[in-house]
């Protein structure tokens, strides 16, 4: 009976497992259209309704499982989702909002980003509720991981044809495009199957690059529960290295960077590690896959290098995306500025015409985003995409933050960002398991790492940064409650 009852709950657990993980990875899937919850306006509310019922479901079934009780970071994402529906609510009435732009309501856009919301806190949510123990996340981390190896073919191949452009490259590459990925080498860049190369980047540099530097740190493998040595995570970090590279991302450059420089310095920190600090010949590894990359691409790359120029610069060489991107960036701040209680969420597109700069203008990407000039823009040969009915956007979330919520939605999510770092670290520095310290270091470095690719990201809800807050503050909640239940006991006994 007992051997049974096991089974069943391994069984049980793989599923859950399995579950969560494949969901969160496939809301990144471009053939769904919700990379994050902003594609079609027919998925999202499917997807709302879905989390809705999968919520539902497991309070009905099983309400001892919702256990949120002393956990500050589900209060600041309440609290975050509340100040949303206010200030939206409230600011742009108040503050007179234009109520068109480009033939978009004003009320059609705040309710398309309070549905985001909304829809990101369920999914947030759900992976929560179903994160009940150490051994789901531990699994749910492993599936994430080796989900790589499912986007890796079809970085292969967009990397190939970047390189060599053969005849057979380009027909393998559109035989794969079915699944919705390839597009990306048209522009000589790699998008994995993700629907921009940026994310691939992204999704690269906190989902796989954070916990396999955290695998090397410990000595403790991921990929496989029956492995001694990390020495799968070596080929996994030098191929997820080479695939970063060539998304041409140059926030996923920084970003490496970055990542790499703190799994560096925490290391020596992380108590009762197999390692005193990051190997140093996982440093020359690193560096060397990055530096041979770029020799061995450098032609290919050299406009990319190239677009890192400041805005005078910029604005000389005429590389308009930087000129673009500085003056949404400063109207955000300009916008806060004049409204310290931002203008409401879904408003900064209809306010960005009166806060944008006049150097601004000299991008033809910026009048075509207002709507009212696109001749320069297709004169110059710009690649406007899909300007032409896009509204302006942020191009960060801090600025986008700080313009639509203000000054209460900014310190919310620091709060909320700070306690998670914080709490992942005390369990990387004390953990009751290896495996357990591999994790909560993996979540540090992606959560820190967040910080600098949060310049790059507009949207709210990033559904693979959802699942990685949703992993960490799962394996912390569970911390507390098993310290809590030990120390209980003891002062009984």
């Amino acid at each position: 009976m007992n051997s049974y009852a096991d089974s069943h709950s391994r069984v049980r657990l793989d599923v859950t497992a399995a579950g969560v993980a494949l969901s969160a990875v496939a809301l990144t899937l471009p053939f769904l259209d919700v990379a994050a919850f902003g594609g079609s306006a027919y998925v999202k509310p499917l997807a709302l309704l879905i989390g809705i019922a999968a919520i539902s479901f497991r309070f009905v079934t099983a309400p001892a499982t919702i256990v949120f009780a002393r956990d500050p970071i589900t209060l600041y994402a309440m609290m975050f989702w509340s100040w949303a529906l206010v200030g939206s609510a409230i600011m742009p009435w108040l503050i007179g909002v234009p109520l068109e732009m480009k033939g978009i309501h004003l009320g059609t856009r705040i309710a398309r980003d309070l549905a985001a919301l909304t829809g990101g806190l369920i999914f947030w949510l759900y992976v929560r509720v179903e994160l009940r123990n150490q051994t789901t996340i531990f699994r749910v981390t492993r599936l994430m991981l080796l989900s790589f190896w499912i986007v890796l073919p079809f970085c292969i191949v967009q990397t190939l044809v970047i390189l060599f452009n053969s005849d057979a490259l380009r027909a393998l590459d559109s035989a794969l495009s079915i699944f919705g990925a390839p597009r990306g080498t048209g522009y000589g860049k790699i998008f994995g199957l993700a629907p921009e190369g940026s994310m691939l980047a992204d999704q690269l540099i906190t989902m796989y690059i954070p916990f396999l530097l955290a695998s090397m740190v410990t000595n403790v493998p991921v990929l496989s529960p029956f492995a001694k040595r990390p020495r799968g995570e070596w080929a996994m970090l030098a191929l997820a290295i080479i695939a970063l590279v060539f998304t041409l991302s140059r926030i996923g450059f920084i970003a490496l960077i970055a990542v790499v420089f703190c799994a560096y310095v925490l290391a020596p920190k992380v108590r009762n590690s197999q390692r005193k600090s990051l190997p140093l010949s996982g440093i020359v590894v690193i560096a060397a896959v990055f530096v041979a990359v770029l020799v061995f691409a450098g032609s290919k790359l050299s406009g990319f290098l190239s677009s890192f120029a400041g805005v005078d610069a910029s604005i000389d060489g005429g590389i308009w995306s930087n000129v673009t991107r500085a003056g949404s960036m400063v109207a955000g701040l300009t916008m806060f500025l004049h409204h310290p209680l931002g203008v409401g969420t879904g408003a900064f597109p209809f306010l960005f015409e009166k806060y944008v700069p006049d150097w601004a203008l000299l991008s033809p990407e910026v009048p075509a985003l207002i709507g009212n000039d696109y001749n320069n823009l297709y004169a110059l040969g710009v690649d406007g995409g899909d300007i032409a009915t896009r509204l302006p956007d942020a191009k960060a979330l801090p600025i986008r933050v700080l313009a639509e919520m203000g000054i209460p939605g900014v310190i919310l999510l620091t709060l909320g960002w700070i306690y998670q770092v914080r709490s992942c670290w005390q369990v990387a520095k004390l953990p009751d398991t290896p495996m357990e310290q591999t994790v909560a270091f993996g979540c540090v470095l992606s959560l820190l790492v967040m910080v600098p690719l949060a310049f790059d990201v507009n949207s709210y809800i990033w559904v693979h940064w959802l699942f990685i807050s949703a992993i960490a503050a799962s394996l912390v909640h569970l911390r507390r409650r098993r310290r809590s239940v030990a120390y209980n006991s003891a002062q009984r006994t």
